[in-house]
């Protein structure tokens, strides 16, 4: 058992492994309308630690209250290029799968609209309580007609998109 203090003040005693149907009930009862496969996602994606999760929740949701608003997301996907991505099928392992040109990624636009755009791409795959995850294919080819920044300026989207998607 550990004690477990959230952003909202709150602290009780939660399991920091353990079974994963614990550090849910915690998550639960520290956000008891947030849905079920979404505080799910959160828990899997840090199973040693309650606190984690709920932090890194929190973090989601203040995203999601602002930069990842739906309205920032599609407005993001009408400032990059609709070349920039695009939903690609299925990948080998069943996941929903996005093919990000490279090529396409304008650099006076910045990482950050790119990222989002990314986000706005993926939230017309699924909900946010949906636990799947999704491939994405960057491809830095030349492309006639695009803005063909070398991949090494592309770093900055790469360690954005990274940061954010995970």
């Amino acid at each position: 058992q550990v004690e477990c203090k959230t952003g909202r003040g709150n602290t009780r005693m939660a399991s920091a492994g353990g079974d994963e149907e614990q550090r849910m009930q915690a998550l639960s009862e520290q956000f008891p309308n947030a849905e079920h496969g979404e505080l799910r996602r959160f828990c899997r994606a840090r199973p040693h630690s309650v606190e984690q999760a709920a932090d890194m929740y929190e973090k989601h949701l203040q995203w999601r209250a602002n930069d990842g608003s739906t309205t920032n997301l599609a407005s993001a996907a009408s400032a990059v290029s609709p070349k920039f991505v695009q939903r690609g099928g299925v990948a080998l392992d069943g996941t929903a799968l996005f093919y990000i040109v490279g090529a396409a990624y304008n650099p006076e636009v910045g990482p950050e609209q790119h990222v989002l755009a990314l986000a706005h791409a993926i939230d017309t795959v699924g909900k946010s309580s949906d636990e799947s995850k999704f491939t994405a294919l960057i491809e830095t080819r030349l492309k006639t007609g695009l803005h063909n920044v070398p991949a090494t300026q592309m770093l900055p989207l790469f360690r954005m998109a990274t940061s954010v998607l995970q």
